[in-house]
């Protein structure tokens, strides 16, 4: 199958996703949670690095003999804990980087939320533990290429960040994208 096909699998696979958790997670808090605007890149593991958020929720996973990360921009946590405690989804300004532990478990909904979904697609991937700063991942080779999914999200209309999902090229070879 030539990898251009495979890809447009790839980016597929992921709509249905978004699709499915936006439709749940709009249901669990009440308000519109829209993921449906998805990108996919290729790119090496520390370009994805450069990149990220120097604090976010970062959700490590292992899958098959690699590993799988999923990252939630702190805005996102922010906003998803406003609303479930009632208020309206606003984002807060924080003096330091850090999350409460509210927060903190709220974020672990989302990215509970996602694996449960991943794994109802047949992907077989585990928690393994959550880290705020990016120089305490490890995950990949600096020089590997992977893949990442970009979701950008918007709460009641309005844009609060980006979840992106790191996955090792093997994942386009091995899941059934089909």
């Amino acid at each position: 199958m030539a990898k251009g096909h495979v890809l447009d699998n790839f980016i597929d696979f992921y709509r249905q996703l978004s699709l499915s958790m936006s439709d749940e997670f709009s249901s669990t808090i009440k308000g519109n949670f829209d993921m449906k605007d998805i990108g996919c890149d290729e790119q090496t593991y520390a370009s994805f690095l450069e990149g990220c958020p120097k604090f976010a929720l970062f959700g490590l996973f292992h899958y098959r003999s690699r590993g799988m990360l999923i990252l939630i921009d702190p805005q996102i946590v922010y906003s998803v804990s406003n609303r479930f405690m009632g208020g309206p989804g606003e984002i807060e300004k924080k003096p330091t980087p850090l999350f409460t532990v509210s927060e903190t478990f709220f974020g672990k909904e989302i990215l509970s939320l996602l694996s449960s979904n991943l794994q109802n697609k047949g992907v077989d991937i585990q928690f393994l533990r959550l880290e705020t700063y990016p120089n305490n991942i490890h995950y990949f080779f600096s020089d590997e290429t992977i893949l990442t999914t970009t979701m950008k999200i918007k709460l009641n209309g309005e844009p609060i960040g980006d979840i992106r999902i790191c996955h090792p090229e093997m994942f386009l070879e091995k899941e059934s994208l089909l």
